[in-house]
């Protein structure tokens, strides 16, 4: 259970079942912070830049030039496909998104 805390009117701090605003609604709490909303472009790049580095190396190992960056760069690309689709999902449903 949350436990919600006030200043009254003589600025003492105090406990209150549930924060209310002036006119007696109960007010929402943001579901999704807003560093979540933040991070996206993390969830985006770090895919992307984990396949294409990945690939250089396996192809520098290998001595290819580029089939597999090519190919784990299209994998970063799903991953963060998935990884959008994960943060849409929880942000409709309203948690966090990781």
């Amino acid at each position: 259970m949350k436990r919600y805390f006030i200043f009254d009117k003589n600025l003492n701090f105090k406990s209150v079942p549930r924060f209310e605003n002036k006119k007696g609604n109960q007010l929402k709490n943001n579901k999704v912070p807003i560093v979540n909303i933040l991070n996206i472009g993390y969830y985006i790049l770090a895919p992307l830049l984990m396949g294409v580095f990945l690939g250089l190396a396996i192809d520098r190992w290998f001595k290819l030039k580029g089939i597999f960056t090519l190919l784990f760069l299209f994998i970063g690309w799903i991953g963060s496909l998935y990884n959008l689709y994960k943060i849409y999902k929880n942000y409709k449903n309203g948690k966090a998104a990781y």
